[in-house]
């Protein structure tokens, strides 16, 4: 009797622990199928310039957020600030807003990647160790994710879902990656980066 029960005991056990490994191979899944999506929605310059000849500062909003979660073909929507300053737009608004509109698509990777962390954390020791880490020196992952916002012209989800990923609060990966984005996109509308 002993020995059927912990058969079963051992066969329940197996079961839900595939029953995970496929829940958590789906929702990796889907968050790839997610980002190849918004991807070939093709935002290209006609669609922004129009959206913001049509809606203004909520076009551009909108634009910004698609610009700011947008993986794989990075549309950098500060490179039309001299368009938007041309319709009459205010220049430091629209600097504002296209830096709070990309910390909300970045928000959507922060989402998804704590939606996925489950399935990455299980299989990956690297990231465990990104977690101890973490977990010792809290302000460091801040630190660093405000200076990859300001300085780097690369889609700030490389570093915002790993972030996620570690279980970083919201608080303090949204906050510095909003401040970055500003001054981001003040430095390129403003020629503070045209020397490059």
């Amino acid at each position: 009797m002993n020995q059927k029960y912990l058969t079963h005991n051992i066969q329940t056990i197996m079961k839900k622990k595939t029953a995970k490994r496929i829940r958590n191979a789906v929702m990796v899944a889907g968050f790839i199928g997610l980002i190849f999506w918004i991807n070939g929605l093709e935002l290209q310059g006609d669609v922004i310039s129009m959206s913001a000849q049509r809606y203004g500062y909520i076009g551009i909003f909108f634009g910004a957020v698609l610009s700011g979660f947008n993986i794989i073909i990075p549309v950098p929507i500060v490179s039309f600030f001299p368009f938007f300053v041309e319709l009459g737009l205010s220049a430091p608004l629209t600097v504002v807003i296209i830096g709070v509109g990309m910390t909300v698509g970045d928000f959507f990777g922060y989402i998804i990647g704590m939606g996925t962390s489950s399935a990455v954390i299980e299989n990956s020791k690297t990231i465990e160790r990104m977690k101890n880490w973490q977990e010792k020196n809290p302000y460091y992952i801040s630190i660093f994710l405000f200076i990859y916002a300001a300085v780097m012209p690369l889609p700030n989800e490389i570093v915002v879902i790993p972030a996620a990923f570690v279980q970083t609060s919201m608080r303090r990966v949204i906050l510095p990656v909003l401040a970055g984005n500003i001054f981001f996109n003040a430095s390129v509308a403003f020629g503070l980066f045209h020397f490059f």
